[in-house]
């Protein structure tokens, strides 16, 4: 019911939010359990609960509500456990999506818009609502406090006031009836006191207390107009808060809600190109109009590490490429040529041979830097595998796996330390690539402006 914390602020500060509407905001936002606790429709068990999970700051709003009001009249909803466990705060879903591989078949720049999306989903709104409510929380609290000193220094004046008033009018009435008293006594007769000079006494003792001014309690009229004054300008502002909160929570959820669409939007395209790693096909056209369907099931790069090999402090790191491919004569009624040179290769963004020793580097491994789509990449030619084939297809003719040359693997002797890093680079290939130069009608780039890459989504 309530998708942000600034819908929920909102709920707690409304006296209409029902008993479980707020065990359903203190499930959910543990920042607001001092706010819950102050509501007027906090029920016992949610009070009991707030004060066995929650902080001195919310035992406090708890033990401050019991003792203004008492026990709570409002009964727990039948289908909330007042005692489960809090519930963790809301946050963004995340997208699951394919690990490791940018490839061009099938990932490119998708992944990396779905990684850049999803920082800045931590960056520009998960974070800094975190920072946010965790602000609100602290803020809470000190208000809270600052209202709880407020409320008792606001106490102290008012009993301070009310006994004041009370000892004026006990006084006011203790002087009305001395006078009278007296005034009963001055009639007495004379002729039975023993000393006259009493009666004059007294009656001048009467007509001094009829001299002071009686001690009279403020009207409060100047201060009841400005109270009422306040109380309006409260209920103004108030208003404008919560208005603008949520006037905040909307235009926050719909931040949030087009962010997530991007994510999703952006996941889903590079799901799809992707799943071209694992199937996909071309179809290739020669020079002399024979048409094949190159197509394949899957491409990736396997590497392992052996410790029983290499000097000591040294192992070895194999690795050598995976494909399932497929060819099919496609050409109408004729018989048709085999693959003409087709390689698939991967490339990286970084150079593999960073990680030997420079007295190997020059003859265990070849690496080689390209550019591709004005970017560049290295790739090791041991790594690339090329299906070549003189054989006639026939008719409508489909060959699975046929022979291919290269791609047998390669060996790098690398420090132990180096090695898992290693293995990890080689596994995860930037990007794979399938060249083939016999077929220039299917062209959609170059590699260094020379090799016709036939199959690539970034073109």
């Amino acid at each position: 019911m309530y998708d942000n914390l600034a819908q929920a602020i909102v709920a707690v500060t409304d006296p209409a939010t029902t008993a479980q509407d707020l065990m359903a905001i203190a499930q959910a936002y543990p920042s607001l359990w001092a706010d819950v606790a102050r509501h007027p429709n906090a029920y016992p068990d949610l009070l009991t609960w707030l004060t066995s999970v929650g902080d001195d700051t919310v035992r406090t709003a708890v033990a401050a509500r019991t003792a203004v009001s008492g026990s709570p009249d409002s009964v727990p909803p039948t289908n909330v456990d007042p005692y489960a466990a809090p519930a963790k705060p809301h946050k963004l879903s995340w997208i699951s999506t394919p690990k490791g591989k940018k490839i061009l078949i099938g990932s490119g720049a998708g992944f990396l818009a779905v990684v850049l999306a999803v920082v800045l989903i931590t960056t520009l709104v998960v974070i800094p609502r975190q920072r946010a409510e965790e602000a609100a929380a602290a803020a809470s609290a000190s208000a809270a406090a600052e209202q709880a000193k407020l409320d008792q220094e606001h106490q102290s004046v008012v009993d301070s006031f009310t006994k004041a008033d009370t000892d004026c009018t006990q006084a006011n009435n203790a002087l009305s009836d001395a006078i009278s008293h007296a005034q009963q006594t001055a009639t007495t007769d004379p002729s039975t006191l023993d000393d006259l000079s009493l009666v004059d006494a007294l009656t001048q003792a009467i007509a001094t207390a009829q001299t002071v001014k009686p001690c009279a309690s403020p009207t409060m009229a100047a201060e009841t107009a400005a109270i009422q004054q306040q109380t309006q300008e409260l209920i103004a502002n108030t208003y404008t808060v919560t208005t603008a909160v949520s006037a905040l929570a909307d235009a926050d959820k719909a931040v949030t809600a087009s962010v997530q669409t991007k994510v999703n939007k952006e996941a889903d395209e590079a799901e799809a190109q992707a799943r071209k790693m694992l199937q996909g096909d071309v179809n290739l056209t020669d020079n002399d109009g024979f048409t094949i369907n190159f197509a394949w099931t899957d491409i990736s790069v396997v590497a392992s590490v052996d410790s029983t090999e290499g000097k000591p402090g040294d192992v070895v790191v194999s690795y050598y490429m995976k494909a399932n491919i497929t060819v099919t004569n496609s050409t109408p009624g004729k018989k048709a040529p085999g693959p003409a040179e087709i390689t698939i290769t991967p490339y990286y963004d970084t150079n593999m041979c960073d990680y030997l020793p420079s007295d190997l580097a020059s003859y265990r491994v070849v690496c080689q830097s390209v550019t591709i789509d004005g970017k560049s990449y290295y790739t090791n030619f041991w790594m690339s595998t090329t299906y070549d084939s003189n054989d006639m297809l026939d008719v409508g003719q489909k060959v699975v796996n046929p022979t291919h040359t290269g791609g047998v693997g390669m060996q790098m002797e690398v420090s132990t330390a180096n090695a898992s890093a290693l293995q990890n680079l080689v596994s995860n290939p930037s990007l794979i690539a399938i060249t083939s130069d016999m077929y220039p009608n299917n062209c959609v780039d170059h590699i260094d402006g020379g090799s016709c890459i036939i199959a690539g989504s970034d073109w």
